[in-house]
């Protein structure tokens, strides 16, 4: 994406020190707090100081900072009196625009964070999603995916990668299960401390096993590895059977999907999009599909 530069730095752009109680922080909820990133910023601000201003919305009564949140909470744990700041004039959607372009540069933001960002511009700005992507540059079709992700996710889940207590990969692996099943999930996740690929195979199990067995799965997800090395299948095997769940997940989502979908109000953009992606798709799963029943018909 080729950057708008008259937002990211103006002539008529100030750079002052403000106290740090007079900064608000309302677009700090579309961000995620990266505990390792936190620590590197707030050791590199004990050592050497603030580097680079921060950059924030607003005029001389009220400041919104849009860039800066992991150095402004280093300044209020080092107890620093004020933060540098870049004070720009920006509407609410321009602040927001801005915020994903310095952070598309450095390539510091989250798909999960992008999704936020976009939710947040097409409620509470009024967007539609054909505006939204005008405004950063991107096709409809990305900021349908980016809002699709997000809505898909259970608000406990959101709230704790907001917050850092789960990584953006396992809300990858959540958001394949129906929004009303995460709860339980995530509280599995933690309670457990699974790691991703622990998520993943508990999520495999779960889209794969009969409803009533879910209590049993959740109340020890870890026997799902043991007991998977313990019936003594090959490793090749192993990860084929692992990737069936997740495959046939996809597939009955995209069937779904196909079926309520309107063909006659599709845009020449959405049409042209599907010709170009579907093809390689189908191609795909056709040879998946001959090489699975090739399988089948082997004889031991």
């Amino acid at each position: 994406m080729e950057t708008d530069h008259s937002l990211v730095e103006r002539s008529e752009d100030e750079i002052r020190d403000i106290p740090l109680a007079d900064i608000g922080h309302r677009y700090e909820r579309l961000r995620i707090v990266n505990p390792r990133a936190e620590n590197a910023i707030y050791r590199s601000m004990a050592t050497y100081g603030q580097f680079l201003p921060a950059v924030a919305s607003g005029d001389n009564d009220t400041v919104e900072l849009i860039d800066g949140f992991k150095r402004l909470r280093a300044a209020r744990a080092l107890e620093l009196p004020t933060l540098r700041v870049r004070v720009m004039r920006l509407t609410s959607r321009a602040g927001k625009a801005l915020l994903l372009q310095l952070n598309w540069q450095v390539r510091t933001i989250s798909a999960i964070e992008e999704s936020l960002t976009v939710q947040s511009l097409h409620r509470d700005d009024a967007l539609s999603q054909v505006e939204v992507a005008t405004l950063l540059c991107r096709h409809k079709s990305w900021v349908c995916r980016r809002l699709a992700l997000v809505e898909r996710l259970c608000d406990e889940a959101l709230e704790r990668v907001r917050l850092g207590l789960i990584t953006v990969s396992i809300c990858r692996e959540l958001i394949r299960l129906p929004r009303g099943n995460q709860e339980a999930v995530l509280e599995a996740v933690c309670q457990h401390r699974l790691t991703c690929r622990e998520t993943r195979l508990l999520v495999d199990a779960l889209i794969a096993r009969p409803e009533q067995e879910h209590p049993a799965i959740l109340a020890e997800p870890r026997r799902l590895e043991t007991s998977a090395k313990a019936a003594g299948y090959s490793q090749p095997v192993m990860g084929l059977a692992r990737s069936f769940p997740a495959l046939e997940g996809h597939c009955r989502t995209v069937t779904a999907i196909l079926a309520q979908m309107d063909l006659d109000t599709l845009t020449s953009q959405d049409h042209q999009f599907l010709r170009e992606r579907t093809g390689p798709v189908a191609s795909c799963l056709e040879q998946t599909a001959i090489q699975l029943r090739s399988m089948i018909e082997v004889q031991p």
